[in-house]
């Protein structure tokens, strides 16, 4: 007889590592706390949930802690960035971060300027998503870990600035692309950055493929992609997984 399983998707937190900061909430003794508590539950444990600590977090819940969230509104591309405004040495200058340019996606539009052939950083995620385009696109489009101008404006629009934070760090954006149900594209700039994120929707037969690619373009991109060549694509991953669970729990209702 085959034995029980589950699935369970995790929130580990925002822990003090390198990536983390010393801002961060979780000290490293407590950043492991919640994939070992999902490691040791039993066979017949809960499943199909999401969980923090022990404790399930209810994704459809109207005042969810914001903190939780974190990972609904990662961009990896301008993770900790403001931090590494230093002068570049001769060796950082010759050295580039490597670009899989073969991922490109001939259907992403790139602003002048940003096109990954010619940016410092580039990195390309997808993911697919049991859920119709305009589904997607509700989720994609909400501002509840935004600041924007209209107070009563719920939904990101063309052309809207909005400020939001990521691991702790004031980020201005700005919608360049807004294609309802298709494709979504703003500028990203921080202290010591400039960067272009794009997000495509590509609606199939029993759900849509999403596409994110991101360019960067700053020497501070170079030195933060050589120094951590896995963050953008984690980063990238993280928010994906987090847009298709909503999206697919939404589609249930």
């Amino acid at each position: 007889m085959p034995k029980p399983s589950g699935t369970r998707t995790q929130e580990e937190g925002w822990v003090k590592i390198e990536m983390g900061g010393e801002g961060a909430d979780l000290d490293i003794s407590e950043g492991g706390k919640t994939s070992a508590s999902l490691a040791t539950l039993p066979a017949d444990g809960p499943t199909g949930g999401y969980f923090h600590m022990g404790q399930p977090i209810p994704w459809q819940q109207k005042h969810k802690r914001k903190k939780l969230m974190k990972i609904s509104n990662i961009t990896a591309g301008i993770l900790l960035l403001a931090s590494l405004v230093q002068p570049l040495s001769a060796a950082d200058m010759q050295e580039r971060p490597a670009k899989d340019l073969s991922l490109a996606n001939g259907q992403i539009h790139w602003p002048k300027g940003f096109n990954p052939k010619e940016a410092d950083a580039f990195v390309h995620n997808e993911i697919w998503i049991n859920a119709p385009a305009d589904v997607i696109w509700t989720n994609l489009v909400n501002t509840s870990d935004m600041q924007i101008g209209s107070a009563d404006r719920k939904t990101l629009q063309a052309d809207t600035t909005f400020t939001w934070k990521t691991l702790g760090f004031p980020i201005l954006s700005k919608v360049n692309e807004f294609s309802p149900y298709k494709r979504l594209g703003w500028f990203g700039s921080g202290t010591g950055i400039r960067a272009y994120h794009t997000r495509l929707i590509v609606e199939k037969v029993g759900g849509s493929e999403v596409i994110t690619e991101e360019a960067q373009v700053c020497p501070s991109a170079i030195k933060y992609n050589i120094e951590q060549p896995t963050a953008m694509q984690d980063g990238h991953n993280w928010w994906l997984t987090a847009l298709k669970y909503r999206s697919e729990h939404s589609t249930s209702k």
